[in-house]
């Protein structure tokens, strides 16, 4: 659906969304729906891009194809610190600004796009940026991710004649689609239109989820349109709810994510355990009826850095700004 309706993003003001699907588990068709999604536009086997393929070829990827998906398989090795870095820019629709390495000039940036992307992995993205950041909010919102599970039991040789249907009939597709599309580009966006305003009210999308919204109604419309020149027999009903429960499940955790500041502060205390002062709250010169010359022994003394002290007996936590400031910075 995504592979069709890549091209009607066009037609929004977002210009691209990644939809990323995750299994520890290997042999469940993450690949073969990359391949599948492939085959409408071309040859599988050159449009599905690898985890080896760096950052910059990913960019110029999307960049030549303009609106058709860009797909990358495996991006389980990718650090949680370079999915970060890629994926705003990935969604911005634009390459980055770079430099002339022989000149005092600006490099040609290249045109912008507007494109759906799918990528697979055996891990969850948004359970790297939460490693990663503290708060990821800001890439969330521009992912929606699926736990592929295991659905019945195809014998080998189904699965191997599937693949290599794939991998040897393709580029078909996508030229009725677009020749549709083309004979009725007012129609096209028409439809577009009421479906996002159906998807938003029915999927209960504010601004926030922008994102979400222009992934969905692009695989509505998308299998929408396949289904009525008969390039697909998918069933929308069914395929709605499912993405209803998808979504809920994304913003479910998007939600879960919001720390109280009492988490901040335990967690920076677990990570500082070494770090801590504990001592009654008496022991001080602020006390006037104690003798300045009383020493008193702590009950923790700090084995690193002296960075929070803890009065336990009127249970008050001291921390030096400075420190928790350069913490806070480091986990964004």
């Amino acid at each position: 659906g995504l592979s069709f309706g890549s091209i009607l993003t066009h037609f929004t003001p977002i210009n691209a969304a990644l939809l990323h699907l995750y299994s520890p588990q290997s042999g469940l068709g993450k690949t073969t729906a990359l391949q599948a999604a492939a085959g409408i536009w071309g040859d599988p086997y050159r449009l599905v891009l690898k985890d080896s393929d760096t950052v910059n070829s990913k960019m110029l990827r999307s960049e030549t194809l303009k609106n058709l998906i860009v797909l990358m398989d495996e991006v389980t090795n990718t650090s949680a610190k370079d999915l970060s870095e890629f994926i705003y820019p990935m969604t911005s629709g634009q390459q980055r600004n770079r430099m002339v390495a022989s000149a005092n000039g600006e490099r040609l940036r290249g045109d912008p796009w507007k494109t759906m992307m799918v990528s697979t992995g055996n891990t969850s993205i948004i359970d790297k940026l939460r490693a990663f950041k503290n708060s990821p909010q800001g890439e969330l919102k521009r992912i929606l991710e699926v736990c592929v599970n295991k659905v019945g039991d195809l014998k080998k040789e189904e699965t191997d004649r599937l693949s290599m249907l794939l991998l040897n009939n393709y580029g078909h597709a996508g030229i009725p689609f677009v020749q549709t599309i083309i004979q009725d580009v007012a129609g096209a966006r028409e439809l577009y239109t009421k479906t996002q305003k159906r998807i938003d009210a029915e999927f209960g999308f504010t601004y926030q989820e922008r994102f979400y919204s222009v992934l969905v109604t692009d695989a509505i419309v998308g299998l929408t349109i396949a289904r009525k020149i008969g390039l697909v027999n998918f069933k929308l009903k069914p395929i709605r709810e499912w993405i209803k429960g998808v979504v809920n499940d994304n913003v479910e955790v998007s939600e879960s994510m919001h720390r109280a500041p009492e988490e901040i502060i335990s967690e920076f205390w677990a990570d500082n355990w070494n770090s801590v002062l504990r001592i009654k709250s008496c022991v001080d010169l602020r006390n006037k009826d104690v003798d300045s010359e009383y020493t008193a022994i702590p009950d923790g003394l700090p084995r690193d850095k002296l960075v929070l002290r803890y009065e336990y007996d009127v249970n008050k936590l001291y921390i030096m700004k400075e420190k928790l400031m350069a913490w806070c910075e480091r986990r964004q």
